[in-house]
């Protein structure tokens, strides 16, 4: 029987570029087959770091052909062909697909080799101030359906709270906490992380609301909210 291939999954910068790691950039340019939640975008951060993309087969693997996709990347490893699976930006899996792929492997026995590297969760939990011994992801806040029980439940958490919020709804997000009761709570808006405009905001819920209506301009981008427990 043949030896299966080892499923590599990959971090790639979330936004500066030198945040590559020697090992990401080695396995991208080793790897004949790559697993993209957008091709193009791989490509193009092939091309950024020097790798010559010729040769390489490329599978389109986002959440509309999640499962399809999956399948292929199996039979991919079955053959004995290893396959890197990366996301547009940072750590797969991170609110991002990739879970079916992996547990299909677990189940095949297939190896998984992770690569540590940029994590905007972890960058922002790191940088909040705030503690890190127990905290927990939420992932993004709901835009519609579930937002004002979510809200509600971070009235009641007993840690750290992390998750993401879009440049739309940032500021509708810091008005829900106060009008919940939660104006005291210590926050951290960690902006743009390894972006040029890479920016902390730090305080209560509603000096940090202040300072959103002095500048305006702080509503765009994207956000990680760190958030302290009750």
């Amino acid at each position: 029987m043949n030896q299966t291939g080892i499923l590599y999954i990959i971090p790639t910068p979330i936004g500066n570029l030198e945040d590559i790691t020697l090992r990401a950039k080695r396995l991208l340019g080793e790897l004949s087959v790559l697993a993209c939640e957008d091709t193009r975008t791989t490509k193009k951060l092939l091309d950024l770091i020097g790798v010559d993309p010729t040769g390489k087969r490329f599978f389109a693997y986002h959440e509309y052909n999640e499962v399809i996709s999956a399948d292929g990347i199996i039979k991919t490893l079955l053959s004995g062909v290893d396959v890197g699976l990366v996301s547009d930006a940072g750590t797969p899996l991170i609110s991002d697909p990739g879970y079916k792929v992996v547990n299909q492997c677990r189940e095949k026995s297939i190896e998984i080799v992770t690569l540590p590297g940029p994590s905007s969760l972890i960058s922002a939990l790191a940088g909040s101030g705030l503690p890190t011994n127990s905290f927990k992801f939420y992932g993004f806040v709901p835009q519609k359906k579930g937002r004002q029980t979510f809200i509600s439940l971070l009235k009641d958490i007993n840690e750290t709270a992390v998750f993401f919020e879009s440049t739309h709804r940032i500021v509708k997000l810091l008005n829900s906490l106060l009008e919940n009761g939660m104006g005291y709570r210590q926050i951290c808006i960690a902006k743009e992380i390894s972006k040029l405009n890479e920016q902390y905001i730090y305080g209560s819920v509603t000096e940090v609301i202040k300072e959103f209506e002095v500048n305006p301009k702080l509503s765009k981008g994207e956000f990680v909210v760190v958030l302290s427990s009750r």
